[in-house]
């Protein structure tokens, strides 16, 4: 119900009409006495906001102690901040008593501060209290529901049920793995089964994704030699991660030992193993490691493809287009060819140029000139004397093709040398355009287009346009389809680059089986024991390390194992090995891809665990039925307080005092309570002491305080 509080303006209208005329200023007089009665603590103002009195928040100051009264009867006047925020949430504050919160409220309401609580009960020492934690999870090819797909249940086409907690993507050898973590597991997701969910009616057929599997066991076939149940190895294969647990070994006869004597030089870690002889079978190790490394070039081409290759042959040379043709050779004339020639080496700026185009500098005048073969950063053109010799022509100046605009600058120039060639006709084409001209024992030369060809009987000429060889090398190991002889020769022939050094030591070892008698055991590194390169006692490099295989009784041979981790990315059936840093020897076998994948598992928590964190319960301090308010006042001026509003029963209450904000806040001590002369001398007096001397506390000391 809403009162109008202001009635003085109502005044004049109740008074006939008469008194405007003959009484104006009685209607003022009276007009004027209400309005002092509408000022705060008169009457009209009083009468009309009793309403307004019941509400906390509008309530008058003489009432506050009503609603403190009834409602926070057991707080002093004295230590209250704020009384009418106390009593609007005061509420709020019983309804969590023993909580937290109703700490901190009570505190905030009381003295306008922060506070810490500690919980003893929560940093006990409890045996066996810590929780283990196994994850579990499924790897399944892409679909765009993935990552929707966390928080809902989702089932199999096999009838398996889960709830996807999380969705994380792996590279795992060049491939990306899908993950969908899983909890509530109900039953068990196979490979190749199709994953659905009710949540997503759209996630059906092609668009679900399928379970490609995870690591669930190994099947061994080669057991190594030496190992204890329970041993952890590591799984190799085309996945990452996977840690297998040894459950079962045997004691086998017939197994080799390898031992390194002298690790010899030259080795790759991928060179040449051979185990030969001992009536058995499987015996083999890789090599661990190299060291005293060096980077070798070999040309790893063996010369007995080439000894019979003809650089030339000739019944055959050069089929010569030509033009400006003044008449016509004829078969079986000799023809000779003599053109000026310079070679330069240069730097590529922009583009390339190719064979047959013009290049210049025209701001320098050097003009004429003809590319007739671009290999590389080396470019040989052609020209007329005046052109090659051009003074300009020097190392740094730039030079662009007239065709692609291609752009070089030279850093050096060779001197200009005649190049003459000399050849017989061996078949003329359209009497005038194209030449067949071989060399014969008597004739040697080289033909240059932009040359000019004369007939030796006929005497005509001709001006080479361009040139085809008719033979090239019969065997170029590295390109033998498109390589001539024009080839440089480290583009010819094959050329690896190879890490090589001294053998350190043996790993991924296989005892084999059924041995009887010591195997033989050689290592090669082919192409650099092809060089023969002496090692200085009698042997040569890539063919001297010494290994002895010794036949005879194996224990601890593996013959089952357990997934403890499945790891990534494996591959059903593909071939693992299985090995870890204290053996030397391999465990392999095929991989077993089926069930959903397991990881290695961890506590979630420490509560299990003696450490600087968890306290052996005392059955005062350390229990679960206490707790310790952190505060910048003394116990005794809060504990009455804490115990009528919050305190619950059945629990212990601690008291912490910290300096810290005393050494940073302006006010260090409360004004809103009293304490007894004698604590208040001595509390005045260490805090005193305190702030004093910076020596004897420094602000992230604590002081403990115990009732």
């Amino acid at each position: 119900m809403q009162i109008e509080k202001i009635i003085s303006p109502l005044i004049a209208s109740q008074f006939p009409s008469f008194y405007k005329d003959e009484g104006p200023n009685f209607i003022a007089f009276v007009q004027a006495y209400y309005q002092w009665m509408e000022q705060t603590g008169q009457v009209v103002h009083e009468s009309r906001s009793i309403l307004d009195y019941e509400d906390i928040d509008s309530t008058a100051t003489q009432f506050i102690q009503y609603f403190k009264n009834k409602y926070i009867q057991s707080l002093p006047e004295s230590i209250i901040a704020d009384k009418k925020l106390l009593v609007k949430h005061i509420l709020d504050l019983y309804r969590s008593k023993g909580t937290e919160k109703a700490y901190r409220l009570l505190f905030r309401l009381l003295f306008n501060e922060d506070i810490d609580v500690y919980t003893p009960g929560e940093h006990l020492f409890k045996t066996s209290d810590a929780t283990w934690y196994i994850p579990h999870y499924i790897e399944v090819s892409n679909s765009i529901y993935l990552q929707q797909l966390v928080g809902h249940q989702i089932y199999s086409s096999g009838g398996a049920l889960a709830v996807v907690e999380n969705y994380s993507q792996k590279i795992v050898s060049e491939k990306t793995i899908n993950i969908l973590y899983l909890s509530n597991i109900e039953g068990n997701f196979k490979f190749g089964e199709e994953i659905y969910s009710l949540d997503f009616p759209a996630l059906i057929h092609a668009n679900s994704p399928i379970v490609t599997g995870s690591l669930s066991t190994v099947a061994v076939t080669s057991g190594g030699a030496n190992y204890k149940v329970g041993d952890l190895l590591t799984v190799s294969g085309s996945g990452s991660s996977g840690i297998a647990q040894i459950v079962s070994t045997v004691t086998n006869n017939g197994k080799v030992t390898f031992n390194l004597l002298n690790g010899g030089y030259g080795f790759s870690v991928n060179a040449i193993i051979t185990v030969t002889g001992g009536y058995g079978s499987g015996a083999t190790f890789s090599i661990g490691n190299i060291t005293n490394k060096q980077i070798f070039n070999i040309n790893i081409d063996g010369i007995s493809g080439v000894t019979n290759t003809l650089l030339d042959l000739y019944t055959e040379g050069f089929a010569m287009n030509t033009v400006s043709s003044t008449g016509a050779f004829t078969n079986n004339e000799l023809v000779t060819a003599t053109a000026n020639v310079k070679h330069l080496d240069v730097k590529y700026i922009n583009g390339a140029i190719a064979n047959g185009e013009s290049i210049s500098n025209t701001s320098l005048g050097i003009t004429g000139l003809t590319v007739y073969n671009s290999d590389g950063n080396v470019i040989y053109i052609t020209g007329t004397d005046v052109n090659l010799n051009n003074a300009n022509l020097v190392n740094n100046v730039i030079l662009v093709s007239n065709t692609t605009a291609s752009t070089v600058k030279v850093n050096s120039t060779y001197p200009k040398v005649t190049v003459t060639g000399n050849g017989v006709v061996n078949a003329v084409v359209s009497n005038t355009t194209i030449l067949t001209v071989f060399n014969t024992s008597n004739t040697i030369g080289y033909f240059i287009p932009g040359s000019t060809v004369t007939g030796a009987t006929s005497g005509k000429i001709a001006v080479v346009s361009g040139i085809t060889r008719l033979t090239n090398w019969n065997y170029f190991p590295a390109n033998p389809a498109s390589s001539n002889l024009d080839t440089n020769i480290n583009i010819a022939f094959n050329n690896i680059t190879k890490e090589i050094g001294t053998i350190t030591y043996l790993n991924k070892i296989n005892p084999g089986v059924g041995y009887s008698a010591n195997p033989t055991v050689t290592i090669t590194e082919p192409y650099i024991y092809d060089i023969r390169i002496p090692d200085g006692i009698g042997g040569f490099w890539g063919y001297d390390a010494s290994i002895t295989a010794t036949a005879g009784i194996a224990n601890g041979v593996v013959t089952a194992i357990t997934i403890k981790d499945s790891g990534f990315g494996y591959n059903p059936d593909e071939f693992v090995n299985l090995t870890t840093s204290n053996n030397t020897t391999a465990v392999s076998g095929f991989a077993i891809v089926d069930n959903y994948g397991v990881g290695s598992g961890y506590w979630k928590d420490n509560s299990g665990f003696t450490s600087d964190t968890r306290y052996i319960q005392d059955s005062i301090f350390y229990q679960n039925y206490s707790y310790q308010i952190i505060a910048s006042r003394m116990l005794d001026t809060y504990k009455t307080f804490v115990e009528d509003l919050v305190h619950p029963s059945g629990v212990a209450l601690f008291g912490k005092f910290s300096i810290t904000s005393i050494l940073t806040e302006t006010q260090t001590l409360p004004t809103s309570f009293s304490l007894t002369s004698v604590h208040a001398a001595n509390l005045t007096a260490d805090i005193n002491t305190v702030t004093a001397d910076s020596t004897l506390y420094t602000a992230d000391e604590d002081i403990y305080y115990y009732p």
